[in-house]
Protein backbone atom coordinates (compact mmCIF):
# COMPACT_ATOMS: atom_id res chain seq x y z
CA UNK A 1 0.00 0.00 0.00
CA UNK A 2 1.28 3.47 -0.85
CA UNK A 3 0.86 6.19 1.78
CA UNK A 4 1.63 9.87 1.31
CA UNK A 5 3.07 11.46 4.44
CA UNK A 6 2.58 15.18 4.99
CA UNK A 7 6.02 15.72 6.52
CA UNK A 8 9.50 16.37 5.21
CA UNK A 9 11.07 15.53 8.59
CA UNK A 10 13.55 12.71 7.89
CA UNK A 11 13.51 11.50 11.51
CA UNK A 12 9.72 11.20 11.43
CA UNK A 13 9.87 9.38 8.08
CA UNK A 14 12.36 6.83 9.47
CA UNK A 15 10.07 6.23 12.45
CA UNK A 16 7.05 5.79 10.18
CA UNK A 17 8.92 3.39 7.90
CA UNK A 18 9.87 1.29 10.93
CA UNK A 19 6.26 1.32 12.13
CA UNK A 20 4.78 0.56 8.68
CA UNK A 21 7.34 -1.70 6.95
CA UNK A 22 4.80 -3.11 4.46
CA UNK A 23 3.87 0.35 3.14
CA UNK A 24 5.56 2.60 0.63
CA UNK A 25 5.79 6.04 2.25
CA UNK A 26 6.09 9.15 0.14
CA UNK A 27 6.68 12.57 1.72
CA UNK A 28 4.26 15.24 0.54
CA UNK A 29 5.82 18.67 -0.08
CA UNK A 30 3.83 21.61 1.25
CA UNK A 31 1.27 23.02 -1.17
CA UNK A 32 0.94 20.08 -3.54
CA UNK A 33 -2.06 18.22 -2.10
CA UNK A 34 -4.06 18.96 -5.22
CA UNK A 35 -1.36 17.47 -7.47
CA UNK A 36 -1.08 14.07 -5.76
CA UNK A 37 -2.52 11.13 -7.69
CA UNK A 38 -2.91 7.40 -7.06
CA UNK A 39 -2.93 7.73 -3.28
CA UNK A 40 -4.65 5.07 -1.17
CA UNK A 41 -4.29 6.58 2.29
CA UNK A 42 -2.96 9.53 4.27
CA UNK A 43 -1.00 9.81 7.53
CA UNK A 44 -1.39 13.21 9.22
CA UNK A 45 1.06 14.12 11.98
CA UNK A 46 0.88 16.79 14.67
CA UNK A 47 -2.90 16.68 14.74
CA UNK A 48 -3.02 17.39 18.47
CA UNK A 49 -4.96 20.66 18.26
CA UNK A 50 -8.49 21.29 17.04
CA UNK A 51 -7.33 24.22 14.88
CA UNK A 52 -5.28 21.74 12.86
CA UNK A 53 -8.13 19.25 12.55
CA UNK A 54 -9.78 20.94 9.58
CA UNK A 55 -7.06 19.59 7.29
CA UNK A 56 -8.62 16.12 7.62
CA UNK A 57 -11.75 17.29 5.84
CA UNK A 58 -9.76 19.11 3.15
CA UNK A 59 -7.50 16.12 2.43
CA UNK A 60 -10.35 13.63 2.21
CA UNK A 61 -12.50 15.94 0.07
CA UNK A 62 -9.69 16.97 -2.31
CA UNK A 63 -8.02 13.59 -2.70
CA UNK A 64 -10.96 11.30 -2.13
CA UNK A 65 -8.84 8.95 -0.02
CA UNK A 66 -9.06 8.06 3.67
CA UNK A 67 -6.85 9.31 6.45
CA UNK A 68 -5.32 6.09 7.85
CA UNK A 69 -3.28 7.33 10.81
CA UNK A 70 -3.07 10.56 12.81
CA UNK A 71 -0.24 11.79 14.99
CA UNK A 72 -1.51 13.14 18.30
CA UNK A 73 1.88 14.13 19.73
CA UNK A 74 5.58 14.29 18.98
CA UNK A 75 6.64 10.64 18.81
CA UNK A 76 5.89 7.61 16.68
CA UNK A 77 4.10 6.10 19.70
CA UNK A 78 1.60 8.93 19.36
CA UNK A 79 0.33 7.63 15.99
CA UNK A 80 -3.15 6.18 16.15
CA UNK A 81 -5.64 4.78 13.65
CA UNK A 82 -7.95 7.54 12.45
CA UNK A 83 -11.50 7.04 13.71
CA UNK A 84 -13.82 9.55 11.98
CA UNK A 85 -16.68 9.36 14.51
CA UNK A 86 -14.36 9.88 17.48
CA UNK A 87 -12.62 12.73 15.63
CA UNK A 88 -15.89 14.56 14.97
CA UNK A 89 -17.00 14.00 18.57
CA UNK A 90 -13.72 15.52 19.81
CA UNK A 91 -14.08 18.54 17.51
CA UNK A 92 -17.67 19.20 18.54
CA UNK A 93 -17.32 17.99 22.12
Amino acid sequence: MRLVVATRNEHKLRELRALLPDHELEPLPHGVVEQVVDVTGIVLTKLDGTAKGGIVFHVQRELGVPVKLVGLGEGVDDLAPFEPAAFVDALLG
